[in-house]
């Protein structure tokens, strides 16, 4: 790809700090399978548990018990994936000091400290909308583009519909067999 290939038709700057990584993780986390088979089988256990309480039991105390247990899988349920996610954000590093990324017609160039890189519109798979963010997602890695690149939540919006657009476009362009998605 030519870095001389038109210029850029807009010129993003911005700095990533941890939270931008952990909205991106919590963005883009899948429920895998280890996880989801965890879950099941707690669930499963407190069904059991459950079921094995003593008939004798007094029916106040099997329903504070069995509430009990139902909040506690609850409570785990949320806060597990929760963990991990946390977890997985901790493992990357936010580049240090400035980013900048310009949008071209056919890709953009992300800069960051001494590290420039070429990224075709047509390797990012999906453009996701947060809260505070848009995140252009492609196989292995995820591009964060924080609200503070921009001057408010519209503006933010609207370039991430015109990502969309511009990743519709460059794809019609290419042959299907090139296609790197």
């Amino acid at each position: 790809m030519d870095n001389s290939a038109g210029h850029a038709t807009r010129r993003l700057s911005y700095r990533l700090s941890r939270d931008d990584l952990v909205a991106c993780e919590f963005q883009t986390a899948k429920l895998d399978f280890p996880l989801k088979a965890g879950l099941t089988l707690m669930i499963g256990a407190v069904g059991l548990i459950i079921a094995s309480l003593p008939p004798t039991m007094d029916l106040t105390l099997w329903w504070i018990t069995t509430i009990g247990l139902l909040l506690l899988a609850l409570m785990a349920g949320i806060m597990i994936p929760t963990w991990r996610v946390r977890r997985r954000a901790d493992r990357v590093v936010a580049p240090e000091g400035e980013t900048i990324l310009e949008v071209h017609e056919t890709h953009l160039v992300e800069t960051s400290g001494d590290i420039r890189r070429e990224i075709p519109l047509t390797s990012i798979s999906d453009v996701l909308f947060g809260p505070q963010h848009v995140f252009l997602q492609r196989k292995r890695e995820t591009i964060i583009v924080p609200i503070g690149a921009f001057a408010d939540l519209d503006e933010m919006n609207v370039w991430g519909l015109q990502m969309v657009d511009a990743v519709a476009k460059a794809r019609r362009r290419l042959p299907q067999e090139l296609d790197p998605r």
